[in-house]
């Protein structure tokens, strides 16, 4: 069993595990409060005695009971049901004989007031009592801040609306345990948490140093995906509504996209693929790249100064492209700024971001390719097509160039053969006339 005790020795509360237990330690471990320590003498985690109301609101509900030690300490804290808040009396309960008693009365208000844990305890206990199972919230991520060396996380909850405004904004917090379990569901989807990713979340509400939050445990990826998938159709919906989202597929595709603009990141993986993809095709592409950081703060405004000056330039087509990650690291490549950016573009835009399964409100918008390899090859099909068009045109016109020349030729040596029957001719013709003559004389 699990105890909650008092060592008057160092003036500390302890919270001692009956068995170890991998998942029950890393648990308890996020769940105390900050400077708890660990205790090799007293087998226990250790904290401040500051925390023995939050203790016993928390650990004891957790199924930790307190010691014959932590009662003589704190016996004010232990008076069921109210957990020594003196304000708040218990219930009535209901007369043997079925005569009405009278509903439960406020104690009346000490002279010194509220202490901060009494009224922290009634709080806690109100938000119990009002959400005592856990409880299912459908909202957007934000503020996401992730304790890499202890392994959990803390977040916000936040209201949303469909102009992309955000609203009531509620707390949580995520442990070590239900962090791998939310990362390996979503992963399975190709989806990582993210700034104002849309969730389901499953949690219980929580009265935690002096603030209520919602102790999350897992959530719905179906949820996430569709509701992902239904922000990107709202959003393409809302650019064909100013009349924006087809502009660049209208664009013509030039024959020999050989002057490419790249906007890319200087040293990616996508990056290499893209170029090793033309090299390896032995045309003669020329490549122009502004490198971008193609993720985090700032990606939509770097992306756009990007696109601007490349569009500037002598380009035949302009490729952004972007190894595969993490879904979050893809996140960026869905604002609407940024996909208004390549619909206005005056030059065509080929989009090569992610892996296979990826979809971003930029592929919706432009010509895409799924990878940044495949939008290389694109490239180079199209301008091996383009020159092999070129050639059986070439060929074709050499053909009846050769067929027209043959037959000068023969018209040619025909007339050379009749040059040369002409002096035969005049020389006969000569001789019938010098016999002509002769016989005039005659």
């Amino acid at each position: 069993m699990d105890h909650l005790d008092y060592l008057p020795q160092s003036n500390r509360l302890a919270a001692r595990l009956g068995r170890f237990d991998r998942e029950r330690v890393e648990w308890l471990k996020g769940f105390l409060p900050p400077g708890r320590t660990y205790g090799p003498n007293e087998k226990a985690w250790l904290f401040g005695i500051e925390h023995a109301a939050w203790a016993v609101g928390h650990l004891l509900r957790e199924g930790f009971e307190p010691t014959a030690a932590f009662q003589r300490r704190f016996p004010e804290l232990l008076q069921a049901p109210t957990l020594g808040d003196p304000d708040v009396v218990r219930e009535p309960s209901p007369d043997p004989y079925g005569e009405p008693v009278a509903g439960p009365q406020p104690a009346p208000m000490p002279p010194t007031g509220l202490s901060v844990e009494g009224l922290l305890q009634g709080l806690e206990r109100a938000v119990h009592a009002a959400f005592p199972d856990r409880v299912w919230v459908a909202a957007c991520l934000g503020g996401l801040r992730r304790q890499a060396t202890k392994g959990y996380m803390t977040a916000d909850l936040v209201d949303v609306d469909e102009a992309g405004q955000p609203g009531a904004k509620l707390a949580c917090y995520i442990s070590r345990e239900a962090l791998a379990r939310i990362d390996m569901r979503l992963a399975k989807e190709g989806l990582a948490l993210a700034e104002l990713l849309p969730v389901l979340v499953r949690g219980r509400l929580e009265v935690r140093f002096g603030r209520v939050q919602l102790q999350l445990e897992d959530l719905d990826p179906a949820y996430t995906v569709g509701k992902t998938r239904l922000s990107l159709e709202q959003a393409f919906a809302q650019l064909d509504r100013e009349g924006l989202a087809r502009l660049q597929l209208a664009l013509p595709w030039p024959e020999l996209p050989l002057r490419v603009g790249l906007v890319a990141g200087a040293d990616g993986e996508g990056t290499r693929d893209f170029r090793r993809t033309l090299e390896e095709s032995g045309l003669p592409f020329v490549l122009r790249l502004e490198a971008v950081r193609m993720q985090g703060e700032g990606l939509e405004a770097a992306l756009v100064g990007a696109l601007g000056r490349l569009a500037a330039l002598e380009v035949d087509v302009i490729a952004i492209v972007r190894g595969g990650g993490a879904g979050a690291d893809l996140h960026g490549f869905n604002a609407p700024g940024l996909a208004r950016a390549v619909c206005t573009c005056r030059r065509p835009v080929l989009i090569g971001i992610g892996h296979d399964h990826d979809r971003t409100l930029l592929d919706m918008v432009a010509r895409s390719q799924r990878t940044p390899t495949a939008a290389g090859r694109h490239l180079v099909d199209t301008v091996a097509a383009a020159v092999r068009a070129r050639e059986l045109r070439l060929r074709d016109a050499f053909g009846r160039l050769a067929a027209r020349l043959s037959a000068d030729r023969a018209r040619v040596e025909a007339a050379d053969r009749a040059l040369e029957a002409v002096p035969g001719r005049l020389e006969r013709r000569g001789e019938a006339l010098a016999a002509t003559r002769a016989r005039v004389e005659h």
